[in-house]
């Protein structure tokens, strides 16, 4: 951690991720997970921290105080207690929040940025990297920690099997690959409202209980994440992303699909998705766990089209649907004196 000037009050904004999913559940070349995902714009965890105790207040311009937030402070100033003591009360107001269990990265773009607030507030410059393990971030996905540092498409290099050398306790899997995407591209999202993915103690079990993913179907994700996806989001071609995606989606659903009912785990998930492929979208899929499912276009005008389509669809049924580019920058952390 970096030594810097110890302000009174920190304001930090943090990105939320799209999952777009694993590489190697097989493990057979000494690694295991490795991940794609990008930073997305909206929606975003922002949060301000201040010495001396204070509260959003209902109807004012943050978001009430949450038991989980309070909570999660608590937590992450104690793991920096030896690194970034902050002596006294420590105030919260919770701005923007990123909904939780959605598919959307919230927990650890929470973390990190009460994290980075802490450290603000403590004169060091905190590392996200270097104590997402320490949180509990990070253990398979890099993703989520490389969204916040440095936002962009992001691929990750999972984490060592015992046939290499472990990685250093703390670290997150190493980042191979992390670019913005053209500037353009969009995201259409919807998440059924009322439902949640799969997380927590349910979800390590599933992750224990996995049988390996064949050789030849994490072969072919890689082929597709390295020779199609990467080059395609370099040299701007949406829909050789798009397909690369879609078809890394299909496979990874037939993985999950005995933990979350199907492909999808939400039936009105699978049906948005298959409405937006219909529709022209140049990808689609879901998010983690979901339920948030997720349709890649080009331009405000194309994503407002599919949204409305979209919510033509759904009628009276309660979705929550936007759109939104790629971030091409990670966490913002503004320090006042």
């Amino acid at each position: 951690m970096k030594s810097a000037g110890a302000p009174a009050r920190v304001v930090v904004e943090a990105p939320a991720r799209l999952h777009l999913g694993f590489i190697d559940l097989h493990g057979g070349c000494g690694r295991t997970f490795g991940s794609i995902g990008v930073a997305i714009e909206r929606p975003r965890y922002v949060v301000e921290l201040c010495r001396g105790a204070h509260n959003a207040e209902p109807g004012g311009r943050g978001a009430p105080r949450d038991d989980e937030d309070g909570a999660a402070l608590s937590r992450i100033r104690s793991a920096l207690a030896e690194s970034a003591p902050v002596t006294g009360p420590i105030g919260i107001r919770v701005i923007e929040r990123i909904p939780r269990h959605q598919g959307l990265g919230s927990g650890t773009q929470r973390d990190l940025a009460l994290a980075s607030g802490l450290g603000r507030l403590a004169g060091r410059t905190v590392v996200a990297s270097d104590v997402a393990g320490r949180l509990g971030r990070g253990r398979r996905s890099g993703v989520g920690v490389a969204a916040f540092e440095g936002g962009g498409l992001i691929v990750d290099a999972g984490v060592g099997t015992q046939a290499s050398p472990p990685r250093a306790a703390g670290d997150a899997p190493p980042v191979i690959f992390q670019r913005p995407l053209p500037p353009d591209w969009r995201f259409v999202l919807a998440s059924p409202e009322g439902e949640e993915g799969l997380h927590g103690p349910r979800e390590d079990a599933v992750f224990r209980s996995l049988p390996p993913m064949s050789d030849a179907v994490a072969g072919r994700i890689s082929r597709l994440v390295l020779m199609k996806a990467l080059p395609a989001a370099l040299g701007d071609d949406i829909e050789g992303f798009g397909a690369a995606i879609s078809e890394i989606q299909l496979m990874m659903g037939e993985v999950f699909a005995p933990h979350q009912g199907g492909a999808y785990a939400s039936a009105r998930g699978a049906a948005i998705a298959d409405l937006a492929r219909r529709h022209g979208a140049a990808g689609v899929g879901q998010s983690s766990w979901g339920p948030t499912v997720f349709a890649i276009v080009r331009g405000d005008e194309a994503a407002r089209e599919l949204i409305e389509r979209i919510r033509a669809f759904a009628g009276d049924r309660p979705l929550a649907l936007w759109h939104t580019a790629a971030s091409p920058r990670g966490a913002a952390v503004r320090a006042e004196a």
